[in-house]
């Protein structure tokens, strides 16, 4: 049996994970904002902006909302990331951007999600991509398919931090 101070030292470094956690958290959330030119790029798409949540809920508002439930609604608003992009014809599209440490299939979904989406919001096309440092095999077959794209971020790019 633990001892009382066994237990709080316990208690205190699994804090310290999960703090660790919630800090890798947003420099990876940072470095795949950071990237959105590169995002763009990988894509052979020009970007042009990324979307603030301000302007995913007027967006959103003024679309029509009726056809998206309430629930789903507030999970677009709150995407790691929308681009607004221009494919080679220079045509406006979005890339609908999930960023994870290890992408999973909740992260394939919220993309896939948000790019569909915003392609019925706008009419015009919508790319869904996950960026991290690697990738759960739950969603290799969405990668390996192209229903999501994936974008890694090198290991070592925390360094700089």
């Amino acid at each position: 049996m633990a001892t009382e101070q066994q237990q709080r030292a316990e208690e205190s470094f699994n804090q310290l994970v999960r703090d660790l956690q919630a800090l890798v958290g947003a420099c990876i959330l940072e470095e795949g904002i950071r990237r959105a030119v590169l995002i763009a790029e990988d894509l052979g798409l020009t970007w042009r902006r990324n979307l603030s949540i301000a302007e995913l809920v007027e967006m959103s508002r003024s679309n029509g909302t009726s056809r998206i439930p309430n629930d789903e609604r507030r999970r677009f608003i709150e995407a790691d990331l929308i681009i607004e992009a221009r494919d080679s014809e220079s045509l406006p599209c979005y890339i609908a951007v999930e960023i994870s440490y290890t992408a999973s299939g909740r992260d394939a979904d919220r993309a896939m999600r948000n790019a569909r989406i915003l392609t019925d919001l706008t009419g015009v096309a919508a790319h869904p991509v996950i960026v991290g440092i690697r990738f759960n095999d739950s969603i290799r077959s969405e990668v390996e398919s192209g229903s999501v794209i994936w974008h890694p971020l090198p290991e070592d790019f925390i360094e700089a931090y």
